[in-house]
């Protein structure tokens, strides 16, 4: 086991037994889960791709939380949360971050622009496209997207240029996130990609 799983399972154990759940390590290198040690269960075996891809949520929301209490409040002078704000059409929906007087909403990207080949995650700019619908929509004053990774802010900042997002949306990236939250983030994010890859253990 490398040094990126251990990062891996370490992120996945305590939110899984938050959950109810049981684990234990597989000789094969696999990560069993269930929620009543019926082991041999097919519903209780899960792959390391699937872990991975608890393991990188729970960092994803690790970085959030971070950008929250320390990076936005040093930008804007003063506090975010996580919370719902109502939209022009009469609905909600929660933004990552919402700032104390409710005038600047916030989402936030942790992923990076490309996949493990190295070629670019049209998936994960779908979603980043996604993402203005509901700022656009949010009863605001600024709307702002962040990034943690330059490549995906760079793609961004071209795909505004070329009039594919809304030119009243800002950008900003946080280059300084912690050295072990960021190595920690990197090391999920290469664990799931090389879970989903073809012929990798996920596969």
């Amino acid at each position: 086991m490398d040094i990126e799983e251990c990062v891996t399972i370490k992120a996945v154990i305590a939110p899984a037994r938050r959950r109810g759940f049981h684990l234990r390590p597989t000789r094969t290198g696999l990560i069993q889960v269930s929620r009543n040690k019926s082991w041999r269960a097919s519903k209780g075996l899960h792959s390391r791709a699937e872990v991975s891809n608890v393991a990188d949520t729970s960092v994803q929301r690790e970085v959030e939380r971070w950008i929250r209490q320390n990076w936005l409040p040093r930008e804007h002078g003063q506090a975010f949360h996580c919370r719902e704000l109502r939209l022009t059409p009469g609905g909600f929906f929660e933004f990552d971050a919402v700032s104390d007087d409710c005038k600047i909403a916030v989402t936030i990207s942790t992923s990076g622009s490309q996949t493990a080949s190295g070629k670019r995650g049209s998936g994960k700019l779908q979603k980043i496209r996604a993402d203005p619908l509901f700022l656009m929509m949010a009863e605001v004053i600024r709307r702002v997207l962040l990034f943690t990774e330059a490549d995906m802010y760079e793609l961004c900042k071209r795909e505004k240029e070329n009039g594919r997002l809304p030119a009243t949306l800002e950008f900003a990236l946080v280059a300084d996130l912690p050295a072990g939250l960021r190595e920690r983030l990197c090391g999920a994010r290469k664990v799931a990609s090389r879970e989903v890859s073809p012929g990798g253990p996920g596969s």
